[in-house]
């Protein structure tokens, strides 16, 4: 399992990890020892972020991001490609997790997860984020319709390359322009340079493999002695 060196002082009282397909696989047996409320998300490649205030019964439909000041609960987003996002404010104790892909990017749902967690007194320049593997430039072909889609975008043509005959795209590099533009302290946004389709027997990656297999990525509060 990966951690991110800024979430993972012993004095933040949270818990994170990246699991690769040998660590953080269902059914979350690390997890198991510390919370009963392991808490899933039915991912669509939407801009919908969910606050929980109570551990629910079954993953939550239809919805790419969760948050929390929910104490012994883990929030866990599947990817495989796509960027794994874990948020912490230390001052309000919030925590939050986001599935990015490129819709999700053009879709606004790192806007929409920063202005969830403001609804909850959270200012965006406390804000410490984890930004996950996902595909790298080298390895994500896009077409035209994609290209397009996303040049308007804050990080605008500097993620964007010409590969021979096709584009490419920095999703990473594209969440954090992103943000940045909410708010956030560059400093504070710490990225995970690790190739989800170059790197096979650590990660899942869809454009490599085709299949179900996914990687998880959790956040959780750990109880205030």
């Amino acid at each position: 399992m990966f951690h991110f060196g800024h979430l993972s002082a012993s004095n933040l009282g949270i818990e994170h990890g990246v699991g690769t397909l040998q660590s953080l696989q269902p059914p979350f047996p690390e997890l198991k020892d510390h919370t009963n409320c392991v808490v899933q998300m039915d991912q669509v490649h939407g801009t919908t972020v969910n606050w929980l205030t109570a551990c629910p019964k079954d993953a939550v439909a239809q919805t790419d991001g969760l948050a929390t000041q929910q104490e012994a609960m883990a929030l866990l987003v599947q990817t495989a490609d796509c960027v794994p996002v874990l948020l912490f404010d230390p001052k309000q104790r919030v925590v939050a997790a986001f599935h990015v892909g490129w819709r999700g990017l053009v879709g606004g749902i790192i806007s929409a997860g920063v202005k969830i967690v403001q609804e909850h007194q959270v200012q965006p320049v406390d804000l410490l984020v984890g930004i996950g593997p996902a595909i790298c430039q080298a390895c994500y072909e896009i077409g035209d319709d994609v290209k397009e889609a996303l040049g308007g975008l804050p990080g605008g043509a500097s993620t964007i390359l010409r590969k021979e005959d096709k584009w490419t795209v920095d999703l990473q590099a594209e969440v954090q322009h992103q943000l940045v533009q909410q708010g956030v302290v560059p400093q504070k946004i710490e990225i995970l340079r690790l190739c989800t389709k170059e790197h096979t027997e650590i990660f899942a990656s869809w454009r490599r493999d085709h299949m179900k297999q996914r990687i998880f990525s959790y956040i959780r509060l750990q109880p205030l002695a």
